[in-house]
């Protein structure tokens, strides 16, 4: 009886041990866990002593970033009826670089507000014989998106913006344009809204208010600089609580 109760006694102090060591290995774990994650949740925070804030603010290497254009190599006798020509060109390069300028930290809202900045910069490495400076000939964008853009939403005014065309787009002869690479991506190619009679006033107006990028010429706020990839500058809001979760 005595062996008995000896046995009972172990056996419930060698329970006892293991789950009391179970349950300590449990709650560790569970603190270590809870631990890495606190860790990495404030040190992923964007906020100023953390290093993760710098690479998101600014990529700290360039991007790549190519380019192709398909020229068209008879525009004349494509107006009397012929079949396209095109003739790939590229790739140019540029070297991206992706930053985020203007910065406002709101610590109410643990939140910051910021205005994406990105500049290319032409790789005449990577471009090798191609340039900046060639001469590309494609769709006018501007003409052919503007058209489109009447005939889906307002076909009525369409006389308007024909009658406009001439003056703006100084008197094309063709539906396309030839023009520098830069200037077709990012510097703009000119266009006229100098004239004074409604189709120019009222299109010009239009294309103010709705093409994103759209710049001027310096000296002149009537010659609009139109590019495909025209800097622009758009508030973003980032909250870090969202990315924290």
């Amino acid at each position: 009886m005595m062996l008995s109760n000896k046995i009972w006694s172990s056996s419930r102090f060698l329970y006892g041990s293991v789950i009391l060591l179970v349950s300590s290995v449990l709650l560790k774990l569970w603190l270590f866990e809870s631990m890495v994650k606190f860790v990495i949740r404030d040190q992923t925070a964007l906020r100023k002593r953390n290093q993760v804030r710098e690479v998101y603010l600014k990529i700290p290497f360039p991007l790549n970033f190519k380019l192709y254009f398909f020229n068209v190599t008879n525009p004349e006798e494509i107006q009397t009826g012929s079949k396209p020509k095109l003739k790939e060109v590229g790739p140019f390069w540029y070297d991206e670089i992706k930053e985020k300028v203007q910065i406002i930290d709101n610590d109410t809202e643990d939140s910051l507000t910021y205005t994406p900045y990105d500049l290319f910069e032409y790789n005449q490495n990577k471009s090798n014989q191609l340039r900046e400076d060639d001469y590309v000939t494609i769709i006018h964008p501007a003409i052919v998106g503007m058209v489109n853009l009447v005939l889906r939403d307002s076909p009525v005014f369409l006389s308007i913006v024909s009658k406009a065309i001439p003056s703006i787009f100084n008197n094309p002869q063709t539906i396309f344009l030839t023009a520098k690479v830069k200037d077709i991506l990012f510097d703009g190619v000119e266009l006229n809204c100098l004239g004074k009679d409604f189709g120019t006033t009222a299109v010009c107006s239009q294309m103010k208010s709705q093409i994103p990028g759209l710049k001027f010429k310096k000296d002149n706020e009537n010659i609009f600089l139109f590019s495909l990839l025209g800097s622009f500058a758009e508030k973003w809001h980032f909250d870090q609580k969202i990315e924290s979760t």
